[in-house]
């Protein structure tokens, strides 16, 4: 049991997905944070299992998605929209963010749980569960703490700053006396689950018919969470006219229904979710904060909820944690978390409210226009803007990198052999002190040997061979070979070999460009040599566009080295035809490998459209103009020749 009076740094009320976190982060940071969850463990279903792209991309920042991955979960390869029985549209979620590929199914109880897992590294986080807040503690007009029953027990509990998690219901706001900005409640919805029938897909399917509206989701392990759109009350009108009218709905609704509806005898199955939505006016006063859906409810329009509150709480444990350390946890100072979430919740909310507008239609005619409507938003590519919008975060999350997790990368690669390029999101590997890197490089296009930056290259001509007009190279380091390319090879032409310690241990390290006559959009073969010892290399081959020395530069400005490289890609575009476009994206150097940084790092991933014809203009503008604005001014410090 508790003692009858605890002393902490920050106590959040609810052990929710924006409480966990907010405690687990804060804890990271040498912050005592004390947890009150009012269940005995983390039991509950219907409650924000869908993880969309922006909180991947948000886990990713922070160095919680590896760590994540390894617990339960489905991988959703997007959404269908079908009207009257008919697919009208299918988004593919690689069109709308290709760094995260997929939405995230994980029950909320696996989620918290591996939280809670990770909590346990950290001995300034503390969780008491079946603890309920029931007052908050005041000294001279600002919260210093909360009455907690514990079992049959209270306790007091005192904190340097109070953190209101607990939910739309939320005990802590209504006790702080915080005020609503916004507030509706248009629609509910009833929530089941049914068995996955096989060969089903892992899509999430909207369906817009006659009647009402419905989702479908696939459900961890091999189920189908399925809901019903209702106006606000709509449950309570088929208590009163009992299950056989709900059932006869079903039957007719969908063909996945039937089986399960078939077998209706009451309404035990059924779940009700209240699709209340409000934001409160002000977030934070003296010694108390609020976070997630004590802040700021959304919609279930969507499935963002957690992702909104996660945000929240993720900025939340950033500046309380500064405003701890620096002793100031005034309502201005507390106030920041606000500041710098409020405009993304209320276009969010905006977007929810008026999609509310189309899946809510209450007579046989608004009906009919909201399918029209839908198909019409399909058809144009509004309906893929407006999905881009809610289920991708615009820009990385505005924390220190105090904030999250720096994970080490688990994989080394073998030499000589080349490997696969590794990628670990995020890391932050040690490298030993240096100058940014300095490329020397050499042009083989005759036969003989030359010098570049300390290296023998040597360039012969063989007969018989696939290319007999193309050397064979060679890269000899004090007469060693290192490095062959023959011309026989995919990318048989060698451009240039750079000289430069890219992962800062003391010894050079070799960039081997090799390039394919192609039509101006072939990609660049690359091979990176790793010196480990002197002398002993470790080989890493990639493909990327365009390479070139600045694209081995000091991004952030931490000492270390970071590379820039790309991958073509296509997609859609609003002109209905097929483009391809290239995505180039940051990795940080370091364990003979590179490790992908977290989205949003000095700017990427970029996204650039080109043409599909050859040496068309725009190709060379994405080379010459595009490409190296998005590189960091200190890329000047690498010469370009």
């Amino acid at each position: 049991m508790p003692p009858a009076e605890t002393e902490t740094d920050v106590l959040i009320v609810g052990g929710g997905p924006a409480g966990m976190l907010m405690g687990l982060l804060l804890a990271r940071q040498g912050v005592r944070a004390l947890v009150l969850e009012r269940h005995p463990d983390f039991a509950r279903e219907y409650r924000g299992e869908v993880l969309m792209p922006r909180f991947v991309q948000m886990m990713r920042q922070i160095g919680l998605f590896s760590f994540l991955e390894g617990y339960p979960h489905l991988k959703l390869s997007g959404f269908e929209l079908y009207l009257r029985g008919r697919k009208a549209v299918s988004i593919d979620v690689t069109r709308l963010a290709p760094d995260t590929p997929y939405i995230l199914w994980m029950p909320q109880p696996v989620m918290l749980g591996a939280f809670l897992d990770k909590s346990k590294e950290l001995p300034d986080f503390k969780i008491w569960f079946g603890a309920d807040a029931r007052s908050l503690l005041r000294e001279d007009g600002r919260v210093t703490g909360a009455v907690v029953r514990v079992g049959d027990e209270e306790r007091r509990v005192r904190a340097k700053v109070t953190v209101g998690a607990d939910g739309r219901g939320s005990l802590v706001r209504r006790e702080g006396k915080f005020e609503l900005a916004y507030e509706e409640h248009e629609f509910d919805v009833l929530w089941f689950t049914i068995p996955k029938p096989e060969g089903y897909g892992d899509a999430v399917r909207a369906f817009i018919s006659g009647k009402h509206n419905y989702l479908v989701l696939p459900k961890y392990p091999s189920h189908l969470q399925c809901g019903v759109i209702l106006e606000t009350g709509g449950f309570a009108a088929y208590r009163r006219a009992g299950i056989a009218s709900l059932r006869e709905e079903l039957l007719s609704a969908n063909p996945v229904f039937r089986e399960f509806a078939s077998a209706l005898t009451d309404f035990s199955p059924f779940t009700v979710l209240v699709a209340r939505a409000d934001r409160v006016k002000q977030w934070a006063r003296d010694g108390i904060l609020l976070v997630g859906d004590a802040a700021h409810t959304c919609s279930p329009a969507g499935a963002i909820g957690v992702s909104v509150a996660a945000a929240t709480a993720i900025v939340a444990a950033d500046v309380v944690a500064r405003c701890v350390k620096a002793g100031d946890v005034s309502e201005g100072a507390l106030g920041e978390v606000q500041r710098l979430r409020e405009k993304d919740v209320e276009e969010i909310q905006a977007i929810q409210k008026g999609a509310r507008l189309l899946v809510v239609s209450r007579s046989p005619a608004a009906r009919a226009v909201t399918t029209v409507f839908f198909y019409l938003l399909g058809k144009t590519g509004i309906f893929r803007a407006i999905q881009r919008r809610l289920l991708v975060m615009k820009r990385p999350l505005p924390v220190k990198k105090a904030c999250g997790f720096l994970l080490l990368a688990a994989a080394i690669l073998a030499a000589p052999s080349a490997q696969a390029l590794v990628e670990n999101y995020p890391v932050d590997l040690s490298a030993a002190p240096g100058k940014a890197p300095r490329f020397q490089k050499g042009n083989p296009s005759e036969t003989g040997d030359f010098l570049a930056g300390g290296l023998t290259v040597r360039a012969e001509k063989e007969a018989g061979r696939l290319y007999p007009s193309v050397p064979v190279y060679s890269v000899f380091q004090n007469g060693r070979l290192v490095f062959s390319l023959n011309g026989d090879e995919k990318y048989p032409f060698l451009g240039e070999v750079w000289e430069a310690d890219l992962d800062r241990n003391g010894l050079p390290d070799l960039v081997v460009s090799a390039s394919y006559m192609g039509n101006g959009l072939s990609p660049d073969s690359a091979v990176i040599l790793f010196q480990s010892a002197p002398g002993v290399f470790r080989r890493l081959d990639y493909e990327t566009f365009g390479l070139e020395p600045r694209d081995f530069t000091d991004l952030d400005g931490d000492g270390r080295s970071e590379a820039v490289l790309a991958s073509l890609h296509q997609e859609e575009s609003r002109d209905g035809k097929v483009h391809s476009f290239w995505v180039y994206t940051a990795y940080r150097i370091g364990g003979f490998s590179l490790n992908r940084m977290a989205f949003g790092e000095c700017g990427f991933p970029r996204f650039i459209w080109c043409t599909e014809k050859p040496n068309a203009r725009e190709t060379q503008k994405l080379v010459d103009g595009q490409k190296r604005r998005y590189h960091s001014s200190r890329a000047a410090v690498i010469p370009s020749s």
